[in-house]
């Protein structure tokens, strides 16, 4: 295949690879508020603290190790030799993978103990299956991936999800209409993931199937190659994995600490259900930058390998900016509109502050994403690592200090605060690569506009209130406030933005809608 067909290739799968991660992310997230509703906060509560488990080994399967592999077999001279570095990973992985079901089966009921919960035990038993199929699904992604076939990885993508949304959603309504009890229909639906994987393994045979792939006869060792898998393939699944790290923390702290400040285990599994509702919005806003940065990283690395400076700059400086302002604004918005938007989702208005402070990691998570995009261009991943890994340490450290201090609260102010700590040092420790590109008087300009918009939302929403309250029900009212604010809150943004020359024209091409902003801009530049 020529270099120009390798290009052509790249792209179209790039940006199919983006569509369906971003279909697979938003299922992911938006399944969880008719599936809460559903079951409940105690319901809610016991699938999401066994959830980070199956999000970890997806995430690791999905767009970890693969892009890792990948990376290998476009390195590899002949189809003998991508073949071989697919099954020498795939026995690394079938033994870690087999270590690690191993160890949740036997350990499920420890490990339950420690989450302060024992009839968690068969909820981790479920998801622990799907560690058997991990090897194959991560190993042959990759290879396709190599090949610049992106098909099998992003049809395999959506179909998992499709699977396993699909088994969740009919689990709880069946649970509900049989009144089961919470951990077993929590073990139920957890039997989604396993289901789910083997799914997307069929499908992936099937593509190996299509495209004629043969074994090898035999196999042989690659020097070097369990060293690289620990160091690259092991920073790309960490720096994926983040949010789902700092929520596993909570896992083994929050129910415990919480019973400690005298809830009985009831109520702290309410309460930490009702929490678990803001990993939800941060998913969902967090699909914008996981978008962004998947789509721009082959850019930003072609433009390094090229040594075109100019280009270069301009992405990165962009990508900072453009990521940056919207994270923030999606922060304060939903900090504007929670009161509207928890009972709109969820039923209920409870919490909405602690929500409203977790939903904050939408903005430090995005920097983090953006911030080793940039590094990743550059093939490098000490200051990711280092950052990720102190991060985790920090809220292991903090959580129960924090909860003990200020209630449930506590625990996203240590999520916020665990990413913060992260953020300033992968800054400090890679700021040779991002000396140039960093604007701070931008950044403050955007924080500035983002509270200005985050003020006429609030203005509105009480407005609505004022107006509403008392003829229509809490969840109508709700919808009002939500649509109205959002409708406002994107309208007051963008035109503070245009007055405050917040972004350039290129910058303004990377949001979306962008050409049309900057026609609005140059209309409002004509009438001054």
């Amino acid at each position: 295949m020529s270099n120009d067909s390798n290009r052509s290739a790249l792209v179209t799968g790039t940006a199919l690879l983006t569509v369906a991660s971003l279909i697979a992310k938003i299922l992911s997230a938006v399944y969880r508020i008719p599936f809460q509703n559903m079951v409940g906060n105690v319901g809610f509560y016991v699938y999401q603290q066994i959830y980070p488990i199956y999000g970890i080994a997806m995430t690791v399967a999905l767009s970890g190790l693969p892009v890792f592999i990948s990376k290998l077999v476009v390195d590899a001279k002949t189809e003998t030799d991508k073949l071989n570095i697919v099954y020498q990973i795939q026995k690394i992985l079938f033994i870690v993978c087999g270590l690690i079901f191993v160890g949740l089966q036997l350990g499920a009921n420890q490990i339950a103990i420690w989450m302060h919960d024992i009839q968690l035990s068969p909820v981790i038993y479920a998801v622990s299956w799907m560690f058997l199929v991990i090897p194959f699904l991560a190993s042959w992604r990759g290879y396709f991936q190599g090949r610049y076939l992106m098909k099998p990885t992003a049809y395999s993508q959506v179909l998992e999800q499709l699977v396993r949304v699909s088994i969740i959603l009919v689990t709880a309504v069946w649970a509900v209409r049989h009144h089961l009890d919470p951990h077993r229909m929590g073990s139920l639906a957890m039997l989604s993931a396993p289901f789910a994987t083997l799914a997307s393994a069929g499908l992936i045979y099937y593509f190996l199937r299509k495209d004629h792939i043969r074994k090898l006869s035999r196999s042989y060792a690659i020097p070097g190659l369990s060293r690289r898998l620990l160091l690259e393939g092991a920073t790309i699944c960490l720096v994926a994995s983040v949010m789902l790290l700092l929520q596993l923390v909570d896992s083994f702290s929050v129910v415990a600490e919480l019973t400690k400040l005298g809830n009985n285990q009831l109520m702290a599994q309410n309460i930490k259900g009702v929490y678990d509702r803001s990993q939800t919005l941060v998913q969902l806003g967090l699909t914008i930058t996981t978008a962004s940065t998947t789509a721009i990283l082959p850019q930003l690395v072609a433009a390094v390998k090229s040594k075109n400076q100019q280009r270069y700059l301009q992405l990165a400086h962009g990508s900072i900016a453009v990521n940056f302002g919207l994270a923030c604004a999606m922060s304060f918005g939903m900090l504007a509109l929670m009161a509207a938007i928890n009972p709109l989702l969820f039923a209920t208005p409870e919490l909405n502050l602690t929500i409203s402070v977790y939903c904050f990691s939408i903005l430090a998570a995005s920097i983090i994403l953006v911030l080793n995009t940039i590094f990743q261009s550059h093939d490098v991943f000490g200051p990711t690592v280092i950052a990720i890994i102190i991060a985790v340490v920090i809220k292991a450290a903090v959580n129960s200090l924090f909860i003990d201090q200020w209630g449930i609260l506590g625990a996203s102010l240590a999520t916020v605060s665990s990413l913060c700590a992260a953020i300033l040092i992968m800054i400090v420790s890679g700021w040779k690569y991002l000396r140039d590109l960093i604007s701070w008087s931008q950044l403050a300009k955007l924080v500035l506009i983002s509270a200005i918009m985050w003020s006429a939302v609030i203005g509105v929403r009480i407005l609505i209130k004022a107006i509403l309250i008392g003829k229509v029900t809490l969840r109508i009212m709700a919808g009002i406030q939500s649509i109205v604010g959002i409708g406002v809150g994107v309208f007051v943004f963008v035109i503070v933005c245009i007055m405050f020359k917040a972004f350039s024209d290129q910058e303004w091409l990377l949001i979306p809608m962008g050409n049309r902003i900057l026609e609005i801009r140059g209309n409002y530049n004509e009438n001054r």
